[in-house]
């Protein structure tokens, strides 16, 4: 089994997917983290000296090698659902699970985060609003299951993918 976590920055992919690989014995990956390791440095300094362009070829390379793994628990970025390649490297044999959550909780959860790339010198909200504005289909479009995580205990909102994803 491959679950991909998918959704905006903020919305609990890598919270939720750690402890959804320990309750189901799987691995847990972050591919915003391969990237870090890889690259010897922060998601921010990458964009910060190379770009986005730049990140985004390192994301796909991640999604390729992941491509073919089983028994995982995948976190993506939250602009990992851009690159149609990007996704149909990591829907080979997976269950594609978009973690939503509204807005004005994603700006509550992110107030004072300096770690996002595209959240810095701008306002907030506003920037929140436009990139989901911009995902929200895509997100909705590659997946297999919609978990609202909104105002949910971690714990209930990981028994609740373990039973849904039985399902699947």
């Amino acid at each position: 089994m491959k679950i991909v976590l998918i959704g905006m920055m903020g919305s609990g992919k890598s919270t939720i997917g750690k402890r959804l690989a320990s309750m189901i014995d799987a691995n847990f990956l972050d591919m915003d983290e391969m990237i870090e390791q890889r690259e010897g440095k922060a998601i921010t300094k990458i964009f910060e000296e190379r770009g986005e362009a730049y990140f985004r070829a390192l994301e796909h390379l991640v999604a390729k090698e992941l491509e073919h793994k089983s028994n995982v628990v995948i976190a993506t970025g939250g602009g990992v659902v851009i690159n149609k390649d990007t996704m149909a490297a990591l829907q080979h044999n997976s269950q594609i699970v978009y973690l939503h959550i509204p807005i004005t909780s994603i700006v509550n959860r992110l107030k004072g985060d300096r770690t996002r790339p595209l959240l810095q010198n701008t306002a907030l909200e506003e920037k929140l609003t436009q990139v989901f504005a911009e995902r929200k289909d895509l997100y909705a479009s590659y997946a297999d299951l919609v978990l609202n995580v909104d105002d949910k205990s971690i714990e209930s909102l990981v028994r609740e993918l373990v039973d849904k994803c039985k399902m699947l």
